[in-house]
């Protein structure tokens, strides 16, 4: 596995927002043939959570964007590079949950795959659960239906005896922020 160099750029932010900002950062691939350059969006929500999104430059204004495929065949060395953001985040926001959503993949004759338990959805949980099973910061949640997952940061846990009861709250007010990237994610306007 190959971890590319990522580069970050500026910080937006909003206003008002349910999104309070957005970190950006950017990779370039090294594979030979597809030197494709990727960017990574941190959407930063007001409830410490932060939602992670990727896709190929030159898909950047396209509604399919992240749906769209690059038949580079490098799933892992790219989720693994934009997993590099999550310890730079954690400097900046140390109690925030993680989670992102596996989008459905479109096939060359327009047709889209489930929005359930898609094939994203299972690479990347694959990925997440090898990088932070063991990690004891965190509690891997999901939601097939969605084709989404999460690491709840249990950094405000007081006592271990409550950390069902923490883990199902923190997921349940994560979880209108996943349907909102489900959303944005599975449906392109």
């Amino acid at each position: 596995m190959e971890l590319y160099p990522i580069n970050i750029l500026p910080t937006q932010y909003y206003k008002g927002e349910r999104i309070k900002c957005v970190h950006l950062f950017t990779f370039k691939s090294s594979k030979k043939n597809y030197r494709y350059r990727y960017i990574i969006e941190a959407e930063v929500f007001d409830i410490e959570f932060i939602a992670i999104k990727f896709y190929q430059k030159n898909h950047k204004l396209s509604k399919k964007k992240y749906q769209t495929l690059t038949n580079a065949n490098e799933v892992r060395n790219i989720v693994n590079s934009c997993l590099q953001v999550i310890p730079i985040l954690l400097q900046i926001y140390p109690n925030h949950s993680f989670g992102a959503v596996g989008s459905r993949a479109i096939s060359e004759d327009e047709k889209f795959e489930s929005e359930k338990k898609n094939q994203r959805f299972v690479i990347y949980r694959a990925i997440m659960l090898k990088k932070f099973k063991e990690d004891k910061r965190f509690a891997f949640v999901e939601s097939e239906d969605n084709s989404a997952f999460a690491i709840i940061n249990l950094s405000k846990l007081v006592r271990i005896e409550d950390l069902e009861f923490y883990v199902v709250d923190k997921y349940n007010e994560i979880l209108d922020c996943m349907v909102e990237i489900y959303n944005e994610i599975h449906y392109p306007e």
